[in-house]
């Protein structure tokens, strides 16, 4: 599992988790391999790295800009907490977004303890919702003003909304 949280204005708390006696990764930004994502792995033993994978390869590691912050276990799953600064440390390195939206990111998990290739991959979004300030899912785009007569006036609200997961608006 994966989630992202934005701590404040430069920091970002990543947590991981996956099989303990396996490595297993994450990539941002990206749809494929072939996109050469900015990667952190955890490994069979726990350690922590961070990486520009190449084009279906393990490209380079990367110089450390993670703090791991936590590291528990759940019977056969590992977990890890990471703290990072919000923009990447170099040009290889992901800047996590601060604003409402979808991340690209790619996962996989791999047999063994050392990174090679890939036992299972998938690909999704993660969607970054506010959790502590309020949230618009729809916005007015224009009010329109009917009027009967000169004396009965009555507002209608034309509204955009956003669409799922953040709302089913648009559906209804």
């Amino acid at each position: 599992g994966i989630s992202v949280d934005v701590i404040d204005a430069a920091v970002v708390a990543i947590t991981l988790s996956g099989p303990a006696s396996v490595w297993f990764g994450v990539g941002f930004g990206a749809t494929s391999m072939k996109d050469e994502p900015y990667a952190i792995i955890v490994d069979g033993n726990g350690n922590v790295s961070e990486r520009k994978l190449g084009n279906h390869g393990p490209g380079k590691e990367l110089s450390k800009s993670i703090t791991i912050v936590s590291s528990a276990f759940h019977g056969d799953d590992r977990t890890r907490v990471l703290h990072r600064s919000i923009n990447g440390s170099s040009t290889d390195h992901y800047t996590f977004q601060t604003t409402p939206g979808d991340i690209n990111m790619i996962a996989a998990v791999g047999d063994g303890k050392t990174l090679s290739y890939h036992k299972a991959r998938t690909g999704g979004k993660l969607t970054l919702i506010p959790t502590e300030t309020l949230s618009c899912i729809c916005y007015p785009t224009q009010t329109i003003y009917f009027t009967y007569m000169n004396s009965t006036k009555m507002q209608v609200n034309n509204y955009d909304c956003l669409d799922e997961p953040r709302s089913d608006m648009l559906k209804h």
